[in-house]
């Protein structure tokens, strides 16, 4: 049987968190570099998928043309370049001169930060930190947008709602397909409520920890393989 070739560990930037608990690596990084080694032991990445994510993705673009829109940036294109340095390798949404920006497309206006003052993901923090240390900027401006669901989703909720209340027939009930479309599309609504922005600074703290956690990691891909 061929020799399977593991790469040396380096973190995505979307994970970092993942391996920055206060104490070392925990639990947490720890079942984090246990999956990462899985990965190519078995040939493909755990995956996770929700209707939450599955919105982001459909609303990238929409998300884009908000954030240029709003900030007179013009034309932005998504940033296809994957960056990598000895530790860490990402992807940041959009690489501007001076910032790293990076788009996440709330849910609804219940799931949006409209009134937050500061981020509480910390995932996105050290996502954004890593960022500007692979990209060398200053600032993570992190976007939370709200955009209209495409239809397709909003069919997939109406349906559900229809057998959560046990509606006969198979034909679509307008009204409750409007209730359900009302909360899922905002479009109409003025753009303070549908971007809001986190301007996050450039922490040499934050980045000068990475390494040495990155390191712990690879010790333990080290152990693991030698089992």
């Amino acid at each position: 049987m061929a020799k399977i070739e593991i790469p040396e560990f380096r973190i995505r930037a979307s994970q970092t968190s993942k391996i920055m608990g206060e104490k070392g690596l925990g639990d947490t990084g720890k079942n984090y570099v246990k999956d990462w080694l899985k990965s190519y032991l078995y040939g493909f990445r755990k995956e996770f998928s929700s209707k939450y994510t599955a919105k982001g993705n459909a609303c990238e673009d929409a998300g884009i043309d908000l954030v240029a829109s709003v900030n007179g940036y013009g034309l932005l294109l998504k940033n296809t370049e994957r960056k990598y340095n000895d530790y860490a390798e990402g992807e940041a949404d959009l690489v501007l001169a001076t910032s790293i920006d990076d788009i996440k497309n709330s849910w609804d206006a219940y799931t949006f930060p409209l009134f937050e003052t500061e981020v509480k993901n910390k995932d996105y923090i050290w996502q954004g930190q890593t960022y500007l240390w692979l990209y060398d900027k200053e600032t993570f401006n992190l976007h939370y947008t709200l955009n209209d669901a495409p239809p397709d989703m909003i069919e997939a909720e109406y349906w559900k709602q229809h057998r959560t209340e046990k509606i006969d027939g198979d034909e679509v009930n307008e009204e409750l397909y409007n209730y359900i479309a009302s909360k899922m599309l905002y479009s109409h609504l003025p753009d303070h409520l549908r971007l809001k922005t986190f301007v996050i600074p450039r922490d040499e703290n934050m980045i000068n920890k990475i390494p040495g956690r990155v390191l712990e990691c690879r010790d333990l891909v080290n152990q693991l393989k030698n089992k």
